[in-house]
């Protein structure tokens, strides 16, 4: 577990599931704009609250972690295609595709690309390379300020 992890569930307290429900119960809590999203300026909040003080480098690699949590529901510490379109939905990428079925085959190309190790799922550094190449193929450059990124916050509250 990063440090950041390690100090929200010191603040939250570990659960059986893994703090994953007082974990999201903080995330709502400084999702002031009651939207589903953690902006830059909720996320540095929380992060104020529970006493980090971080580069932005290190909450750009927080806030994928926070959002690979939140789409891991399973809770076995990789994304399975299932939790994978949980996340390219949440990213707003079916919205791209002209059918379900189209969404379908771009989730499992997209799955396919990223699985280095043919496992089947992407672990986080799996996760961190396809989500900063997704990041570049859409020509976002600038992570924290992108929808994309606060995207990331939004899985927290599936």
């Amino acid at each position: 577990r990063s440090f950041f992890i390690r100090k929200v569930y010191q603040y939250t307290g570990e659960m059986a599931d893994g703090g994953k429900e007082k974990l999201d119960a903080l995330v709502l809590r400084f999702d002031v704009a009651k939207n589903g999203f953690l902006s830059e300026t909720e996320f540095n909040n929380l992060l104020e609250e529970i006493g980090l003080d971080l580069t932005v480098v290190q909450r750009e690699q927080q806030m994928l972690e926070l959002g690979f949590m939140a789409g891991d529901m399973n809770g076995n510490g990789t994304l399975d295609l299932a939790e994978l379109k949980v996340v390219l939905r949440k990213l707003g990428l079916d919205k791209e595709c002209a059918t379900a079925a189209d969404f379908e085959l771009m989730a499992a190309d997209e799955l396919r690309k990223a699985d280095v190790d043919g496992s089947g799922t992407l672990c986080f550094d799996e996760f961190k390379v396809y989500f900063n190449a997704l990041k570049d193929r859409l020509l976002l450059d600038d992570v924290s300020n992108s929808s994309i990124s606060e995207s990331v916050g939004d899985l927290n509250s599936s």
